[in-house]
C-alpha cells in the first residue's frame, strides 16, 4: 500500500467500481473491477496491490470469496488512435490505394489473413514495445483480444480513401505503457531508447508505439499492392526481349502468320535455328 497515498495526492488512484455478474459452469461470479487512473506508469503493481487491500471488504459485504485479485490486460479505458493520410502520387497512384484498400478488406473479413495481417501491424508495435521496456505479452494479447471484439477476429485497421483519391489509415487498440516503474527503472536501454524518443508521459509513448504500428502496416500494404505492378512490368520487359532474340534467331518464323512468340522459342529450345 506504500504507493498509493501518493497516487492519491497526485489526483491519481481508484476512479470507479463497478460489478457484473456472470454465468459460469460453475454457477453465477460476481466480478468486481476498479477503474484505477495508474499515472505514467503501467499500472500493473498498483492494480494488484488495490485489488487486494479491497478483497477483505468485499467477502465481507457479500459473504462470498474472492478469488483472484488482479488486473486485466485487456485496458479498454487506455485506448490509443493513429491516422495518417498519405497522397495517392506519393503511394504509387490511385491503382495502388485501391488495391491496398482491397488487401484490407480481405484482412477485415477473412480471419486466416487477419491473422497475418495483425502480426505484420504488431511488428511495429512491439518494436517500439520491447525496446523502451514495456510488457509485450500483454500488449499482443490485449491488441488480439481487441481484434476480435466485432465477435470475429479481423484487422487492426482500417484503410479508406477520401474524396480527393489520398490513402487513409487509422489504428486503434488498448495500450498499457509505462514511462515510471517496471523495467524501464532499472534497464539502461530501456531509458536510453525512451530518452531518444523524447516523450514525457505514458500517453506520448502509446502514440509512438501506436504511429510505428501504422507505419509498419502500411510499407507492408504498399508492398504487396505494387509487388504485381513489379511483376507486370517485368513480364512485359521478358516479352520483349523474348521476341527481339526469337526474332533475330528465327525471322522467318516470326514473320508466318498465325505464330506466337512463344512457339518460335519453344521450336528453337527443342531444334535449334538450324533444324537440317
Amino acid at each position: 500500500m506504500r504507493g498509493l497515498p501518493r497516487a492519491s495526492k497526485l489526483g491519481k488512484g481508484a476512479k470507479e467500481v463497478s460489478c457484473k455478474d456472470i454465468q459460469t459452469d460453475s454457477g453465477h461470479m460476481l466480478i468486481v473491477e476498479l477503474l484505477i487512473d495508474v499515472g505514467d506508469a503501467m499500472g500493473a503493481n498498483v492494480t494488484n496491490t488495490m485489488c487486494e487491500a479491497v478483497a477483505p471488504m468485499i467477502e465481507e459485504l457479500t459473504g462470498g470469496k474472492t478469488l483472484l485479485r488482479i488486473l486485466s490486460n485487456y485496458s479498454t479505458k487506455r485506448m490509443v488512435n493513429a491516422s495518417a493520410v498519405f497522397d495517392k502520387d506519393a503511394v504509387g497512384g490511385e491503382k495502388v490505394v485501391d488495391d491496398i484498400i482491397l488487401a484490407f478488406q480481405f484482412a477485415e473479413n477473412d480471419p486466416y489473413r487477419a491473422v497475418t495481417h495483425n502480426k505484420g501491424v504488431m511488428n511495429g508495435v512491439i518494436a517500439v514495445a520491447n525496446s523502451t521496456g514495456q510488457d509485450s505479452r500483454a500488449i499482443e494479447a490485449a491488441a488480439h483480444a481487441y481484434a476480435s471484439a466485432g465477435g470475429r477476429y479481423s484487422s487492426l485497421t482500417k484503410w479508406s480513401k477520401d474524396k480527393n483519391g489520398n490513402l487513409i489509415g487509422n489504428f486503434e487498440l488498448p495500450l498499457s505503457v509505462g514511462i515510471v516503474g517496471g523495467v524501464i527503472r532499472h534497464h539502461p536501454i530501456a531509458k536510453i531508447c525512451t530518452k531518444i524518443l523524447g516523450v514525457s508521459t505514458a500517453q506520448e509513448l502509446s502514440c509512438v508505439i501506436a504511429v510505428a504500428g501504422l507505419a509498419q502496416n502500411f510499407a507492408a500494404m504498399r508492398a504487396l499492392a505494387r509487388r504485381w505492378l513489379w511483376l507486370q512490368e517485368e513480364i512485359i520487359a521478358h516479352d520483349k526481349e523474348l521476341e527481339r532474340l526469337v526474332t533475330e534467331r528465327a525471322p522467318e518464323l516470326m514473320a508466318s502468320h498465325g505464330i506466337a512468340t512463344l512457339t518460335v522459342a519453344q521450336m528453337l529450345i527443342l531444334v535449334g535455328d538450324d533444324p537440317t
